[in-house]
């Protein structure tokens, strides 16, 4: 993993959790550094956006999509931060009702999912 001064590639066996969990292992401080300082993306959040690009470039149906997202807010698993989680609520109540009113739901459904879209890039 890069180290911000000297560009460092850190690299560790792909048992390294085992070597920490069973054997106590402590890998050195620079690379504990470099690990905290590493940034992943929510998987949660990851699987939202990809559903969402295929419910844009698709048309997917507006049910599965808000299916979908109930059901992520609804599991323990993957994690989503309080304040996206709210959002995907949200997002599933208004994609819900927009579906029951049938009217625009479409045009209605493609603008929930780009706020939503939004909240979860810069969440």
């Amino acid at each position: 993993m890069p180290e911000k001064e000297n560009k460092v590639t850190y690299v560790a066996p792909n048992l390294i959790y085992h070597y920490v969990a069973m054997h106590q292992y402590l890998p050195p401080a620079v690379f504990l550094d470099a690990l905290r300082a590493l940034s992943l993306p929510n998987p949660a959040v990851v699987w939202i956006l990809e559903w969402i690009e295929e419910f844009q470039n698709k048309r997917s149906s507006i049910v599965i999509l808000w299916r979908l997202l109930e059901r992520i807010v609804l599991r323990d698993r993957p994690c989503l931060p309080p304040e996206l989680r709210g959002a995907v609520l949200k997002a599933a109540n208004e994609l819900k009702v927009a579906q029951s009113l049938r009217s625009d739901a479409q045009e209605t459904a493609e603008r929930i999912v780009s706020r939503l879209k939004s909240a979860l890039a810069s969440g």
